[in-house]
């Protein structure tokens, strides 16, 4: 018994390391992950707001436009 004791502690000790660093190598990896969504996000939101800004610009071409049509119906 203890002889099997002993063994399994060894082997215990020996995995300990092994784990350890893949673990973390892991969390790096999903720290990165989380990292690079929240920068899409943000170029996602950049986006939306330039295409808002576009979409204003339009309407007040469009209103300019319709300003310039109304004079020339009269």
């Amino acid at each position: 018994m203890t002889v099997r004791l002993d063994s399994i502690r060894l082997m215990s000790l020996q995995l300990i390391p092994k784990t350890g660093p893949r673990f973390t190598q892991q969390q790096q990896q999903q720290q990165q992950q989380q990292q690079q969504q929240q920068q899409q996000q943000q170029q996602q939101q950049q986006q939306q707001q330039q295409q808002q800004q576009q979409q204003q610009q339009q309407q007040q071409q469009q209103q300019q436009q319709q300003q310039q049509q109304q004079p020339q119906q009269q």
